[in-house]
């Protein structure tokens, strides 16, 4: 066997996010669709999505009192991803906040097909 041969580990990620009350349906949907998609476009699975709806935050941010929350649990082997994801949350001003770490395969939500 050759020593240097590399495999790639697969890791489980969970992201939420929260994108600013003012936009349409419509523009939530797309909105959220497009960080689906760019998790899509770095290798990533993406196996649970779920919009959690509009919440009341904690504290003030942006002038905002609500946000809309969203779901993400993703795979890849990528190691990259997560920070390339964090990057692209940072400097999307749709999002007012985000929080991004590595889960546990178990703690995958099952889907309903």
């Amino acid at each position: 066997m050759p020593k240097n041969r590399h495999y790639k580990t697969v890791r489980f990620y969970e992201t939420v996010f929260v994108l600013k009350p003012t936009f349409t349906e419509e523009e939530v949907k797309q909105k959220a669709e497009s960080i689906k998609k760019f998790i899509e476009s770095k290798g990533g699975e993406v196996l649970h999505f779920q919009d959690w709806g509009t919440k009341t935050l904690a504290y003030r941010v942006d002038n905002f009192n609500h946000g809309r929350y969203f779901l993400i649990q993703y795979r890849t082997d990528n190691s990259q991803l997560p920070n390339e994801l964090d990057f692209q949350l940072k400097i999307n001003e749709d999002v007012i906040r985000w929080l991004n770490f590595q889960i546990k395969e178990s703690e995958v939500i099952k889907s309903a097909k």
